[in-house]
């Protein structure tokens, strides 16, 4: 049985075979997942006090360096917190005095 593994026409693309893929076999179809490194920390359960700070949770990976970072323009980002433990409840200090900020969570190096 084959599948249809069409994309959009409007973008140059067409439909092919999972099971030949242009000249590759199914085999290639898939193989780059297993170059991507999915653990990537989260940021979770977001919420504004009353005192007007930002408030979340960050899950990330215990042993490893977990960032939080902050932007105002999505080009500078500015570290707000590193840490290592994993599970982490973060407020922001600094996000009462600004009209709008956004968060990031990484791994650090």
């Amino acid at each position: 049985m084959e599948v249809n593994a069409g994309a959009a026409i409007k973008r140059g693309f067409r439909s092919q075979s999972i099971n030949h893929p242009g000249d590759k076999t199914s085999a290639f179809f898939g193989h780059w997942n297993d170059q991507i490194n999915f653990n990537t920390p989260q940021l979770m359960n977001p919420e504004w006090l009353a005192t007007r700070r930002f408030r979340t949770r960050l899950f990330g990976f215990s042993g490893q360096t977990n960032l939080i970072e902050a932007t105002t323009n999505f080009t500078s980002w500015t570290p707000v917190l590193t840490n290592s433990s994993g599970v982490y409840d973060f407020t922001d200090p600094g996000s009462s005095n600004r009209n709008f900020r956004f968060y990031r969570a990484r791994l650090g190096p």
